[in-house]
């Protein structure tokens, strides 16, 4: 047997003997970088922002990252991206025992990533990296050409990981991953809306890499699996085959756990008996979530977050389709389920994102429905002109409209008092007592913006400019009724949340100033604020 051979073989063997360190115990951090431009010579990437979502979601459910721990970088610049390695380094600051990720999905060229019209040389982007401090480092590069950073001190192009074990201490080193050579482009891909060789770790990661069947995946399977599944897939591709790199540096006992996806609940099972080439797709989000080999003779339990899902076997001249509904238990793929489907038939496809889409974000529209109430923040205001009032708001949401997460809202109110008692004081009259019903109508337009914190909860804030005309009727008739009518600028904050793929529930408060000046000249302020509910229009 080859020297090299028999290396790699009681390398490997040391790994699978040595115990695998807690994931509870470690503090685990993970900056996530994407940018979909490069500059002006470089074609835009449509699915940097997919391959995010798809990597926070599997730390985040499946890797022990606490989802404050997890940081996203989309669209920004290198200064922008540097300040997040000292923001890395301040959260992982204490911790003896801590865990490192940086995961890049963009362009690289020349050795440095390019992020926009800023460079980041790969060579400052390592130092970067060690300055976290974290005792063990992992680095993610899904990029063309990234495969020189593994090169700064020599790399390894292939399928054998060696790792060395060199005591029983604590974990420490670092791992640099890459998704091709320093000669070869990183390619993306319609069918699956992502990129080649995250679409394949992240699957890895979810349970299909997991060789032993212990329910966790370490560093070295997700690599193996990505590798191999990443070169099989772009073998006929126009880019080229795509060979990941990688170079690992580590000390201590064993493999690095990234994830245990046999410990969530949410489970697609596909049995030992079934085999073939499947497609796991998501139909909330309409996107491939994974897809795997199934070979004969074990289990495989890939872990999915709750919802709907199509699982699809290609055939040789059609597919084999399943629906299924994954709510907190496991639920298996069964053949005998599956219906012969025509390929022209598939009813499980993603809509291709369009490069107007990267920049803008697809356009959406919410029709909402709002109540709450609106108080003047002072009390003599109150007492003497304004009393809260009940509002309704029907409002119009044109998300992404602008750029993406950034829309137009337009809104029409109505509130009311109800008669109310007053009391007046004047300087002349005395205390005058009164009954006084106070109406108000509002129409404003709001840029607004939302931010996604996970796949149902969204936060955002607006400015608006308002228009509101208000109406005092004196029930009594002891005075003329009196209308006001007046702009009023304003901020607001909101959250929202999915209950359905249609169906939205969310919050807004709002402050807004108004300039008073029927008996005098006031500057005033008001708030209201309220609950919605929204049902997504398009």
């Amino acid at each position: 047997m080859p020297q090299r051979a028999c290396t790699a073989l009681m390398a490997l063997l040391a790994l699978a003997l040595a115990p695998a360190p807690s994931l509870a115990a470690q503090k685990r951090v993970a900056l996530l970088v994407a940018h979909p431009f490069g500059g002006n010579e470089l074609t835009p990437l449509r699915y940097t922002a997919h391959d995010l979502e798809r990597m926070r979601d599997v730390l985040t459910r499946l890797g022990d990252f606490e989802a404050h721990d997890v940081m996203l970088s989309f669209g920004e610049d290198a200064g922008e991206v540097i300040d997040r390695f000292a923001e890395a380094q301040a959260r992982l600051r204490g911790h003896s025992d801590s865990l490192f990720v940086f995961f890049y999905s963009g362009h690289a060229k020349d050795g440095e990533l390019r992020l926009g019209e800023s460079r980041l040389a790969l060579g400052e982007l390592k130092r970067r990296i060690e300055s976290t401090g974290a005792s063990l480092r992992v680095a993610l590069l899904d990029a063309c050409r990234s495969g020189s950073i593994t090169r700064l001190k020599g790399a390894s192009l292939g399928e054998p990981i060696l790792m060395s074990v060199e005591d029983q201490a604590a974990q420490a080193g670092q791992v640099l991953i890459t998704a091709s050579s320093e000669n070869e482009d990183a390619q993306e891909s319609d069918d699956i809306q992502g990129s080649f060789f995250t679409h394949f770790l992240t699957t890895g990661l979810r349970g299909a890499a997991d060789d032993n069947d212990d329910g966790s995946i370490t560093l070295s399977e997700a690599y193996a699996f990505a590798y191999s599944s990443t070169v099989l897939r772009t073998v006929g591709t126009r880019g080229g085959i795509q060979h990941p790199t990688y170079r690992f540096d580590l000390r201590g006992a064993g493999d690095v756990v990234l994830t245990r996806p046999g410990k969530p609940s949410s489970h697609i099972a596909f049995p030992a008996e079934i085999t073939g080439h499947f497609v796991v797709f998501g139909m909330e989000r309409r996107v491939v979530g994974a897809e795997l080999d199934k070979d004969a003779g074990r289990e495989l339990r890939l872990a999915v977050s709750p919802g709907d899902y199509v699982v699809k076997k290609r055939e040789a001249d059609h597919l084999r389709m399943t629906r299924l509904a994954v709510h907190g238990a496991p639920v298996t793929v069964r053949e005998a389920d599956m219906e012969k489907v025509a390929f022209a038939d598939d009813y499980a496809k993603g809509a291709v994102v369009t490069l107007d889409e990267v920049v803008h974000g697809k356009l959406g529209i919410r029709l909402a429905l709002g109540v709450g109430a609106q108080t003047f923040l002072s009390a003599p205001v109150r007492d003497d002109y304004f009393p809260a009032l009940s509002v309704v708001e029907l409002s119009l949401d044109f998300h992404n409209l602008l750029r993406k997460y950034l829309g137009l809202r337009i809104d029409l109110g109505l509130g009311s008092s109800g008669p109310r008692d007053l009391v007046l004081e004047d300087p002349d009259l005395g205390e005058l007592n009164y009954r006084v019903e106070v109406g108000q109508a509002s129409a404003g337009a709001s840029l607004f913006a939302l931010y996604p914190l996970s796949e149902r909860v969204e936060v955002g804030g607006s400015a608006r400019l308002g228009l509101i005309s208000v109406h005092r009727t004196f029930v009594d008739g002891a005075f003329p009724d009196q209308s006001f009518s007046t702009f009023t600028p304003g901020l607001g904050a909101e959250v929202g949340v999915r209950l359905l793929e249609w169906l939205r529930l969310g919050a807004r408060v709002r402050i807004h100033y108004m300039f008073f000046n029927v008996d005098e000249s006031l500057s005033l302020a008001y708030i209201d604020g309220g609950v919605t509910v929204g049902v997504v229009l398009r």
